[in-house]
C-alpha cells in the first residue's frame, strides 16, 4: 500500500486491520519508518488492540515510490494511494508523482494481481458536464508522448483546471493498458471532495478544513448559490468502496473503450445542496454550544463554583436593589406626609 500517512491512506489501514484476519500489510513510506507510529498509529481512530496488531501483522518498507527497488511477487493486492495533491506543480513534477510511480508499480507486479488506484472524479474534461462513471476521458493528444516527456502542457489549461486532474487522467490510460498486457485486475476509485465525519483527526486540510472553519463560525458568509451541490462525500465511504474490490463485490466493467478485466467506481454525493448544508451546521452549532455548555457547568468543579459566586453575587445586589427601593419608598413617603 502507498499513502499510508495521507489521508484516505490512514482510515484504509484502519480497515485494512480491522477484520483481524492475520493478513500481513506492507506500506511505502517515505523517511523514517517509525512514521508507523508517530503519523499514522497516533490518530484517535486507532484503538490500543489496533496498534498491537500492527506491531505482528503490518511492516513498514522505507523509501520514495520513485526511487525504491519494489518486489511484489507475493502481494495479492495493491493499493495506490500515494499522489501529489499539488494543483500548481509543473506538467513534469506532476507526471513523475501520479503516472510515472504508477508504471513502476505496474512492471513489478505479477499477472493475475490486483491493483487499485485512487483517482479523481475531477479527471474530466471542466467543459463536458456529461459525466460517463464507466468509461475513460478521452485525451486528444497521443499520450505516449506526454508520458515520455514530448509534451509541454500547451493549452492544457483550456481543457483541464490544473496539472493535477490532467495526471491523474494520463495515469487512468495508462493502467488500463499496462494492467491489459500483463492480465493484472485494475480497479479505479474516482473520489471527489473527501471529508470525514466528526472531524476526528489532530490534522485538517481542504474541505475538511472548510466544513470545521464553518462549524466553528470562522466563516459566516460564503459567496454561493443555495441550489449549488456539493460534491463532499465521507472518508469513510470512500474506503468501503476500495474496499469492494478487495471481496469482490464489483462487477467487471464491459464498456467499450475499456477492456472487462477492471471496473469504475465514482464516489460521489449530488444530494447534498449548499443551503442544506447551512442550515445543518447552523443548527448542529447552536445545540453543540448550548449542550457542551450545560456539561461543562454540571460536571466541572471550576464552573460550579463560579457558578455558586455568581449566584452569591446576585443575590448581594437583589438584596441591595431591595434596599434602595425601600429607601425610594421612605423618601417618597415622607415627602407625601
Amino acid at each position: 500500500m502507498t499513502g499510508g500517512t495521507g489521508f484516505i491512506g490512514i482510515y484504509l489501514i484502519k480497515k485494512l486491520i480491522s477484520t483481524k484476519n492475520g493478513d500481513h500489510v506492507q506500506l511505502l513510506i517515505r523517511g523514517n519508518p517509525l512514521r508507523l507510529f508517530t503519523e499514522i498509529l497516533s490518530q484517535p481512530i486507532f484503538s490500543q488492540d489496533d496498534i498491537e496488531y500492527c506491531k505482528k501483522y503490518v511492516s513498514v518498507i522505507s523509501g520514495d515510490i520513485n526511487d525504491v527497488q519494489l518486489d511484489l511477487v507475493h502481494v495479492d493486492i495493491v493499493y495506490h494511494c500515494a499522489a501529489t495533491v499539488n494543483f500548481n506543480l509543473p506538467l513534469h513534477d506532476a507526471l513523475q508523482n501520479n503516472v510515472h510511480s504508477l508504471i513502476k508499480i505496474i512492471n513489478s507486479f505479477h499477472e493475475g494481481g490486483k491493483l487499485v488506484f485512487v483517482s479523481t472524479a475531477y479527471v474530466h474534461l471542466p467543459n463536458d458536464r456529461t459525466v460517463h462513471p464507466c468509461q475513460l476521458v478521452d485525451i486528444p493528444t497521443n499520450i505516449d508522448k506526454i508520458v515520455n516527456g514530448q509534451y509541454d502542457g500547451t493549452n492544457i489549461s483550456k481543457m483541464w483546471p490544473n496539472t493535477y486532474t490532467f495526471s491523474k487522467a494520463i495515469a487512468e490510460h495508462v493502467l488500463v493498458s499496462k494492467c491489459s498486457e500483463k492480465q493484472i485486475q485494475w480497479y479505479i476509485v474516482r473520489p471527489s471532495c473527501v471529508t470525514e465525519y466528526g472531524l476526528i483527526r489532530t490534522k485538517l486540510s481542504g474541505v475538511g478544513m472548510y466544513v470545521y472553519c464553518i462549524l466553528k463560525g470562522l466563516i459566516k458568509t460564503v459567496h454561493s448559490s443555495s441550489n449549488n451541490k456539493l460534491n463532499i462525500v465521507p472518508v469513510e465511504t470512500v474506503v468501503e468502496d476500495i474496499c469492494c474490490f478487495r471481496h469482490g463485490c464489483i462487477q467487471h466493467s464491459t464498456s467499450v473503450n475499456q477492456p472487462s478485466i477492471g471496473s469504475i467506481i465514482h464516489t460521489c454525493n449530488q444530494s447534498l445542496t449548499f443551503a442544506c448544508m447551512m442550515t445543518t451546521n447552523v443548527i448542529f452549532c447552536w445545540l453543540y454550544e448550548y449542550i457542551l455548555w450545560i456539561v461543562c457547568i454540571l460536571f466541572n468543579p471550576k464552573i460550579l463554583e463560579k457558578k455558586r459566586q455568581f449566584i452569591q453575587t446576585l443575590t448581594i445586589l437583589r438584596q441591595q436593589i431591595t434596599i434602595s427601593k425601600e429607601v425610594i419608598l421612605y423618601r417618597s413617603r415622607t415627602r407625601l406626609m
